[in-house]
């Protein structure tokens, strides 16, 4: 073992009396690894003359091994600090902090080691997996703290992960700020390429409205002029014939999703636009919003039925709304062109957006044919949950939830708080409310009127304002909101008990229905708007409560009528009973008329089998008296009077205005799924949605703005440091862009970096690179204001190659890399062993650095070296025998411990769950 000292950059032979270690070898070595240690430094290498203590690693003292098992799974499971700068194996004279720091660093990480062995190799560890986890996830979390605070002067670096140039963004991006797509991809038409697409009658017709440098021209296609039969090819080159004899050269060809799933692919040229419409004639269709529970690979779908009037509907499409992680989907709503909005939760990423917490909101527009038209994501630095959606008479999409944490810097509340987004048509953010008390709360359901009011229902634990009063447990809340998301009034009612309004709609005259648990039953209100206030008009009870019954919403349909929905048990809810309680927990229906300043409860219509059933969602179609009523929810029974369930599945039901069933359509599969809501849109299935063409216009051109591209918004933050200057803030504003966002940054950096937004075949990538030298610092914003995960980065430093390639070299010897990179797992010995592979490289690189601090460079210390005397040869040679003996007792002692840990082992196990807990 060669000792050397540090001397003003030279170097000398330390000189040694070997006679100091008698006394150590009559101490024993099995003190343990502290006391151990401790002894070495103050009673042993102190007393070597002329050696400088502070500069002996700790990894040249002999290792001792515990003295039993108990020992070990002390160390191994102790809650300290991982990090310890008052070790004594670390202490010498305290000049030198680097070597100091250094030696930290490196008794921390055998530690850590340590834990990772026992995590790979101890059949105890698999029971423990979890808390070895955490342990190691904390250790890692101080270990980055602790070197990121480290500073070694222009004499070297030391990094917590592998040394970087340049980011690039994990997100793609549109390939110009006005996206331009060379194909758009239609929906599924057809299982069997040569069959007629069904619901086709062949007499259709429709517009391609095309547009370029030339003006605009309309393109009619009739299908009665297709020749033969009405399949995809057949169509496809009857709508070519057309788009060429006008002169145009997009196209439309046969897309072959699969061996059973056929549909169309257009072809645009870059220099047209086209626009379908002028349809004539529709039919209703109904969207159910659902879930797929099958835990954390959960998924959300939408399904579309029409033929509604038939004795059962078709099933025209059903749209998952499947992540890498799981999901659902809660609420769905059609705007006045068709277009379908889903929103729900996710722990996923979706379409190229980063979730920024456990769980994100996501919103999701689809045409009519199932395609996806854009998503959107919307979360704080916890989590969000989307419940509800609503479009009002502009076809803005608001959406309304619960959310832990601030969505914007004007946010204020605590705990869950409740929130409403409005989007407009594009996805683009219009404006956030989350303004509620410090108990916790939430938005449960959302409707908007022509003119763009919004009125939200849900529960609170507090006063929902000043003006309202708290009963105690949940009280429920009505809000109204201007189309500008300003506050017109807040209503609240309840009792001491749990109170919560979970639905919400309007008539045609502007009055406020609302659906709620209130006093022990399932209710309906009535509020009549007066703009800055709202009055109750009347309460409506449909039935008793018992426990674990729900109310899941309301309709409003024609004549004054009003639907309200849920789950119960109670087999007697007011009104005539138009359909009976099948037995056990049944779904319900219950029509309420208004009659102005009082309502009567008309009939209950039961919606139930021999299982467990429920209703989650309603809809209704106004009908002139006649109205149409659907509902959705889950059965494990066979609520369309066939066999019960294999697991639990989702339904549709359609009752008529007198609660009598029309039909019913129960959804079979292996898994449980549920149906959590519906929505009705009266011309919900046309030509183009059988063709799976969209209405309107294709390509729909990306929004520009980066809160509509990615899921970053408005307010939200990072910091870049260059070259250890103050670091400086990056804040994005509402109509940033990419191209504006990479200018901000290349301000910052100066001649030391740069911002490269590049072209790649479909998408564009942002990559930030640090150059001539420059040392780029990438910090996180504020908690709950962290721009980076929305915008695809990470927090990190950036060290650019010097202009010189010398200089490069030169600087290449001063960097050393620890390399942590990304998450870590030691739940399986596998992936222990990878981590321990890490940890090993980590303590190396350690001791490189303290060589390079201590004797220079490589390429710089034979140079140095001065001749060796025959004198201090044969005393260095006595001084390594010495201490090469001392470590053969150590591993003697190691050996003698291990067979006594082995012999322990059954002794000591059951000491280990005292341990650890």
């Amino acid at each position: 073992m060669d000792i050397f000292g540090a001397n003003n950059g030279g170097l000398k032979l330390a000189t040694f009396d070997s006679s100091v270690l008698s006394n150590f070898y009559s101490s024993g070595v099995s003190l343990g690894q502290t006391l151990h240690a401790k002894k070495i430094n103050e009673d042993i290498l102190k007393a070597a003359n002329n050696l400088d203590a502070s500069v002996i690693p700790p990894w040249e003292l002999p290792a001792v091994a515990p003295e039993d098992r108990e020992e070990a799974l002390q160390r191994i499971f102790s809650t300290g600090d991982l990090i310890d700068l008052n070790d004594p194996r670390i202490q010498g004279d305290g000049d030198n902090d680097n070597f100091k720091n250094l030696f930290a660093l490196y008794t921390g990480l055998t530690r850590l080691r340590e834990l990772v062995t026992f995590a790979e190799t101890d059949a105890a560890a698999t029971t423990y997996k979890d808390l070895l986890q955490s342990r190691m996830e904390r250790y890692f979390e101080e270990t980055k703290s602790f070197v990121g605070g480290l500073n070694f002067g222009t004499d070297a670096n030391l990094l917590y992960g592998i040394r970087q140039t340049s980011m690039t963004s994990t997100l793609e991006f549109p390939k110009t700020e006005s996206k331009v797509i060379p194909y758009h991809i239609g929906a599924v038409v057809s299982d069997v390429r040569d069959n007629a697409i069904s619901g086709l009658a062949g007499t259709e017709t429709f517009d391609i409205t095309v547009t370029n440098s030339s003006g605009t021209t309309t393109v009619n296609i009739d299908l009665s002029a297709v020749s033969g039969t009405l399949n995809v090819d057949n169509i496809a080159t009857h709508i070519n014939d057309q788009m060429s004899a006008a002169g145009f050269v997009s196209s439309i060809k046969v897309k072959r999703h699969d061996e059973y799933a056929y549909g169309f692919e257009w072809s645009l040229n870059s220099a047209e636009t086209l626009s379908f419409g002028n349809v004539g004639a529709s039919e209703p269709a109904i969207y159910i919003a659902g879930k797929n529970n099958v835990g954390d690979s959960s998924s959300g779908f939408v399904k579309k039925l029409d033929s509604l009037t038939a004795a059962s509907p078709t099933e025209v499409f059903r749209s998952e709304i499947d992540t890498t992680a799981a999901d659902d989907a809660r609420a769905v709503a059609v705007d006045s062109n068709g277009f379908v909005y889903t929103v729900g939760n996710t722990a996923g990423d979706m379409e190229g957006q980063a979730n920024q917490a456990s769980t994100d909101t996501y919103l999701r527009k689809l045409d009519a044919a199932g395609n996806l038209v854009w998503s959107r994501l919307l979360g704080a630095a916890d989590q969000s949950a989307g419940f509800a959606v609503a479009v009002d008479g502009s076809d803005n999409v608001v959406v309304a939830g619960q959310v832990q944490g601030a969505l914007t810097d004007a946010a204020y509340g605590g705990n869950y708080d409740s929130f409403v987004t409005k989007f407009n048509s594009s996805g683009v953010e219009q404006w956030t409310r989350q303004a509620a008390p410090y108990a916790n709360d939430g938005a449960l359901a959302v409707t908007a009127d022509s003119s763009g009011n919004v009125f939200v229902a849900g529960y609170t634990q507090a006063a929902i304002d000043s003006s309202n009063t708290y009963a105690g447990g949940n009280d429920a809340f009505v809000t109204k909101l201007d189309s500008d998301g300003t506050l017109q009034w807040n209503t609240q009612f309840g009792d001491t008990g749990d109170d919560r309004a979970t639905g919400v709609a309007l008539d045609a005259s502007g009055n406020v229905f609302v659906a709620a648990e209130h006093n022990g039953s399932a209710v309906v209100r009535k509020y009549t708007d007066g703009g800055s206030s709202a009055t109750l008009a009347w309460e409506a009870t449909a039935g008793s409560l018992n426990s674990g019954d729900t109310v899941a919403g309301l309709a409003v349909g024609s004549s004054g009528a009003v639907y309200l929905a849920g789950s119960t048990t109670n087999t007697a809810f007011n009104g005539t009973i138009a359909q009976a309680h099948a037995g056990g927990n049944d779904g319900y229906v219950t029509k309420i008329t208004d009659n102005g300043g009082t309502a009567t409860v008309d009939f209950t219509s039961y919606v139930g089998s021999a299982g467990t059933d429920s209703v989650a969602g309603i809809a209704v179609r106004a009908n002139a008296g006649a109205d149409e009523i659907y509902v959705t929810g889950a059965t494990t029974g066979g609520i369309d009077g066939s066999t019960a369930a294999l697991a639990q599945d989702y339904y549709a039901v359609k009752l008529d205005s007198a609660g009598s069933n029309a039909w019913t359509k129960q959804f079979r599969g292996s898994i449980a799924h549920s149906g959590n809501a519906v929505a009705f849109d009266v011309d919900g299935t046309d030509v183009l949605s059988r063709l799976g063409l969209p209405k309107g216009e294709v390509p729909i051109a990306d929004p520009t703005e980066l809160t509509g591209l990615t899921s970053v918004r408005a307010g939200q933050s990072f910091q870049i440091a260059v070259d250890g200057a103050v670091a400086r803030t990056v804040t994005i504003e509402s109509d940033d862009t990419l191209g504006f966002l990479a200018y901000k940054i290349k301000k910052i950096l100066g001649q030391s970096g740069s911002v490269e937004l590049k072209d790649g075949i479909d998408a564009k990538t942002m990559t930030i690179e640090a150059q001539n030298g420059g040392v780029i610092e990438i910090f996180a914003g504020p908690d709950g204001f962290d721009a980076l995960p929305g915008l695809g980065l990470s927090a990190g430093t950036l060290h650019g190659p010097p202009a010189d390639s010398e200089e490069e070299e030169a600087e290449d010897d001063t960097i050393f890399e620890l390399g942590f990179v990304g998450e870590m797992d030691i739940t399986d010995t596998t992936s222990a062993t990878d981590v321990g592979v890490l940890i090993d490289n980590a303590i190396r690189e350690i001791r490189d650095m303290f060589r390079f601090l201590s004797v220079g460079p490589e390429d710089e210390r034979e140079t140095g070296l001065q001749p060796v005397s025959a004198e201090d040869a044969e005393k260095l040679a006595s001084m390594q025998a010495a201490l090469s003996f001392v470590s053969s007792l150590a591993q003697q002692a190691t050996a003698t411990n291990t067979a006594r840990l082995d012999g322990q082992t059954g002794a000591n196990s059951s000491n280990l769950f005292n341990l650890v807990t």
